[in-house]
């Protein structure tokens, strides 16, 4: 191992705990029951102007690949895939309950691509967040559609077609997607002032997007659910990323193009934070989901993560 090599990665544990530090006040301050209007406020603020702005300046104004983007949405379908897959069959093996099955899941399936994915790959190289959005959104899509029916199936209610058509098209980066991708299938170009405000406005979008994470992370003793935490990191931190690679290196992605490093760092990261607001608005055990996420998270920042980097990012 090189000491330049040695250097670099000790270099990242500097934008570690300053991904930490927001997710942490935002824990804090849930804990506390300190600011809770202010969060409830960054919180729509986020869902609402940061994440869309965030996905249309770094798609139209950046003015993305066209490969990078269909690359990135094709790797989380890949990832999708695998890890539902793995899920399924490792719940029907070990007889799992029914509402246990669906937190493995949900919590193995979708992992949290916009409130920390997109803020992890702006720290790495903020030139792959192109293609981080619509790995994103794609994934976006399918977690709203699937997670809605599964969590509301699990809490004894039922959605129809048309509750679950309408809470996909009511996500805002769904939108900003397809709005930046028609800018960038006519080629609209956008002044380099416009490109300098969206490198200016990353860190403090970053930052928010990670007291929001946080903020919906609730602390929980992991030792009851022992189990299902090790059954989704098993799927989260290994079968996602190998399938991952593997689905680069047959297809042919550039080991550094921004589709193959923006899939490599998001097919790393924890359970979404939105399985705790599909737990929350439908009644299922949101200690469960919880602690799945809270300790998967820790696990994603300080070992998963540093290990792409170190592995896939750094040679």
């Amino acid at each position: 191992m090189g000491v330049e090599k040695l250097v670099t990665y000790a270099s990242l544990v500097r934008p570690a705990l300053l991904v930490l530090a927001p997710l942490g006040a935002g824990v804090l301050a849930r804990r506390t029951g300190a600011l809770r209007p202010l969060f409830r406020l960054i919180r729509a603020l986020v869902l609402w102007a940061v994440l869309p702005a965030l996905v249309f300046g770094s798609v139209a104004v950046k003015h993305a690949d066209i490969f990078s983007l269909g690359g990135g949405a094709v790797l989380a379908l890949v990832g999708l895939g695998a890890t539902a897959a793995t899920s399924a069959v490792l719940t029907h093996i070990t007889k799992m309950g029914g509402e246990e099955s669906i937190a493995v899941f949900i919590n193995s399936s979708f992992m949290n691509y916009t409130f920390l994915g997109l803020a992890v790959v702006a720290v790495v190289n903020v030139d792959w967040l192109g293609a981080a959005s619509a790995y994103a959104v794609t994934m976006g899509v399918i977690h709203l559609t699937v997670g809605v029916v599964l969590a509301s199936g699990g809490s004894g209610k039922r959605m129809g077609p048309r509750e679950v058509v309408l809470s996909v098209l009511t996500f805002p980066a769904a939108f900003a997607l397809i709005a930046a991708m028609l800018f960038v299938g006519f080629d609209v170009s956008f002044p380099i002032a416009a490109q300098e405000w969206v490198d200016k406005l990353a860190d403090p979008e970053v930052i928010l997007m990670l007291l929001t994470a946080g903020y919906q992370m609730p602390l929980v003793d992991p030792r009851k659910y022992l189990s299902q935490i090790s059954m989704v990191g098993a799927i989260r931190f290994l079968v996602c990323p190998l399938v991952t690679f593997a689905a680069i290196m047959l297809l042919g992605f550039e080991r550094s193009g921004p589709a193959a490093g923006a899939s490599m760092l998001l097919s790393v990261m924890p359970p979404g934070v939105f399985n705790l607001i599909l737990a929350q608005n439908f009644g299922l055990d949101l200690r469960l989901h919880g602690a799945i996420v809270f300790y998967l998270t820790v696990i994603s920042l300080f070992v998963a993560v540093p290990l792409i980097v170190f592995l896939w990012i750094l040679p």
